[in-house]
């Protein structure tokens, strides 16, 4: 079987969707050595996979989300004459000649309107969200399949969209592997090169609206009240929306580097030191389609603190302690009361170890290998 896979968010700033195609074609590989991949990469990627042997590497440096993309797109992809595309994202080609699969990790765009997620002008995000309801639509209604990575985003999917719940297929991710310490004294030196002393509180991500930062800046406020001693680390690219929490910050009189501290983007050879170094994680967030940060907290031992919303009790299960995520009082009480109880702690460290064996990457790869050879018999009419 010979499959065509999107891969253009391979790079070296990869977000969450970076990681769930390297990952997927990391298992793909691993699992079936007569599957051939086509990887379309952007320059930043192309370095990817240079002398594997099931592996076809195509040259693709135009940009997601662009008028570029959806005409330059389809002659490619014909040229690669795969049985089966993969796009792991919405972005498909309205014009895509093969049978594909697409994977909508979420509808947060959908759910979260607003123009505080752009930094465009008015009029180009209004143009950009009629363009986003076109694609996204379209890429819908053409998919053979469409994989989403929570039952909490096939329902929404659902909801939004008349189609048959047979064409979507859940295929939960994993929690990625974290660089293992080399010492406790190694991991000290990663938290003390940015700073920090160990005990903090962490968030690792992007800093969009959705993720609802002010509101855990202001619950901060509450925090620091009950316990002065207590950091708050947020940490993630820095970027429009990262600089515009930082100046959030600063207006409830939040001191940066004592009482909220912004170290920027944190390389994987560092993270691991960043969560074994934190006394918990706080996982604010109105919407998301997985929620693979606190999963990775929980392989490194580190309790989490999770918002009450969308996919979150369903990944997290019992592993996490929850708050209202629009209730900056409830959230502020749960960090305190948490962090008060080393039983709670100790019982949330042994319940995430226990929780994240539950989710898989191969197992995530093996259930889209069975995905991709289902759209393949149909086409064959082998089926």
């Amino acid at each position: 079987m010979h499959v065509g896979i999107d891969a253009r968010f391979f790079g070296p700033s990869s977000s969450g969707l970076g990681r769930y195609t390297a990952e997927l074609i990391d298992n793909l590989l691993a699992l079936d050595a007569n599957v051939r991949l086509t990887l379309f990469l952007r320059p930043e990627g192309y370095h990817v996979y240079a002398n594997h042997p099931q592996v076809t590497r195509v040259l693709f440096p135009y940009r997601w989300y662009t008028l570029t993309e959806q005409l330059r797109f389809p002659p490619v992809l014909r040229r690669a004459q795969a049985d089966v595309l993969h796009f792991p994202h919405f972005n498909v080609s309205v014009f895509s000649p093969q049978p594909f699969v697409v994977t909508v990790h979420d509808l947060i765009l959908h759910d979260f309107p607003t123009e505080r997620a752009s930094t465009l002008s008015r009029t180009q995000y209004w143009l950009k969200r009629k363009a986003y309801h076109v694609v996204i639509r379209r890429a819908i209604e053409r998919a053979a399949r469409i994989i989403t990575i929570s039952e909490y985003s096939k329902q929404n999917l659902l909801r939004h969209f008349p189609i048959s719940p047979r064409r979507v297929a859940v295929t939960y991710e994993g929690a990625s592997a974290i660089v293992p310490p080399a010492s406790e004294q190694a991991d000290q030196a990663v938290v003390a090169k940015y700073h920090l002393r160990p005990g903090y509180v962490l968030y690792v991500g992007n800093a969009y609206p959705h993720k609802n930062l002010e509101m855990l800046l202001r619950a901060w406020v509450r925090v620091r009240a009950a316990n002065p001693r207590l950091v708050l680390v947020v940490a993630g690219k820095d970027d429009y929306f990262r600089q515009r929490l930082q100046a959030f910050a600063a207006s409830l009189d939040l001191e940066p580097g004592r009482e909220v501290v912004f170290p920027g983007f944190v390389p994987d050879a560092d993270l691991g030191a960043f969560y074994r170094g934190a006394g918990l994680y706080v996982f604010p967030s109105l919407s998301e389609g997985f929620g693979l940060p606190g999963l990775e907290a929980m392989r490194c031992g580190l309790p989490v603190a999770s918002s009450r919303s969308s996919c979150l009790p369903e990944v997290f299960g019992d592993a996490a302690v929850y708050f209202d995520p629009k209730r900056p009082d409830d959230m502020a009480r749960v960090i305190v009361e948490t962090l008060a109880s080393p039983r709670q702690l100790a019982e949330l460290r042994a319940r995430g170890f226990v929780q994240v064996k539950k989710y898989s990457w191969r197992r995530l790869a093996s259930e889209t290998l069975a995905v991709y050879r289902s759209v393949v018999e149909v086409t064959n009419g082998t089926r």
